[in-house]
C-alpha cells in the first residue's frame, strides 16, 4: 500500500479524524474543520476540531493548521463536536455543539467561536472570550 499523501483525500498528520464540518472558501483557498482527535488510540477521547486548507488552483497538498477547537470550556469539556463555518465580512465564526458529562446525563450546548485570520499560518485558533450560546437544560 502507498503510504504517500493524498493531493485529494484529507487525513490527519496524527490521530483519528471524524466528520467534516465547517468548510469554506476564502479567495482560492478551501478551508476544512473536521472532528479530530490527535491522541486517538493511545489516550482518553478528546474530541476537538482539526484545520487544513488546500489551494484550489495548484497542486498544493493539503496544509495542517493547530487544531482550531479543543475541549476546555466548562460547556465543552468532553468534545467539540459538530457544526459550521459561518463567513460574515472579515470574519469566520465556528459554531460547534459542546458535550458536557455531569450528574449520569450528556448535556449539549451550541456555541460559537470567532476564528482568528483563518488564512494566517497558525489560522483557526480561536478567541476564548467567544463561546457558550445555550444548552439543552430545562431552567
Amino acid at each position: 500500500m502507498d503510504d504517500t499523501p493524498s493531493n485529494y483525500h484529507l487525513s490527519p498528520p496524527q490521530g483519528r479524524l471524524n466528520d467534516p464540518n465547517g468548510l469554506f472558501v476564502d479567495g482560492e483557498t478551501l478551508h476544512v474543520f473536521y472532528q479530530h482527535d490527535p491522541c486517538f488510540s493511545h489516550a482518553p477521547k478528546r474530541t476537538g476540531w482539526g484545520h487544513a486548507s488546500a489551494s484550489l488552483t495548484t497542486a498544493e497538498r493539503w496544509r495542517h493548521h493547530p487544531d482550531a477547537l479543543y475541549p476546555g470550556m466548562p460547556y465543552d469539556k468532553h468534545g467539540c463536536y459538530s457544526g459550521s463555518a459561518v463567513v460574515d465580512g472579515d470574519d469566520v465564526w465556528l459554531f460547534y455543539t459542546g458535550n458536557l458529562k455531569a450528574d449520569g446525563r450528556r448535556i449539549p450546548s451550541q456555541n460559537r467561536v470567532r476564528a482568528l485570520d483563518a488564512s494566517a499560518p497558525e489560522g483557526g485558533i480561536h478567541l476564548a472570550d467567544s463561546g457558550y450560546l445555550m444548552d439543552s437544560r430545562n431552567d
